[in-house]
């Protein structure tokens, strides 16, 4: 499986070491507003799909993983014999 990591951090210092953990549902009104904020779709969000960080007990930071699909084998791609994808 692929993903691709969408992020969005709310401040550029941390007072401690970021906490990262799963997202929860009471994670997605703030998300979806970021979204909407800038114009990205923040409908159909599944909070299992997103990390949140936490800096000093408030949350600072997510990001969203989202899978693509199989990766799938290396020789079905249009690569060279010899290329890095085939």
């Amino acid at each position: 499986m692929r993903f691709v990591v969408l992020a969005h951090v709310a401040r550029a210092t941390l007072a401690a070491a970021p906490r990262f953990r799963a997202g929860r549902p009471s994670d997605l009104a703030p998300i979806a507003a970021t979204l909407a904020k800038n114009l990205m779709n923040p409908l159909a969000l599944d909070a299992s799909r997103f990390e949140i960080v936490e800096d000093a007990g408030e949350r600072v930071g997510w990001g969203q993983l989202k899978p693509l699909g199989p990766a799938g084998r290396a020789d079905a791609y249009d690569a060279r014999p010899g290329s890095a994808g085939g």
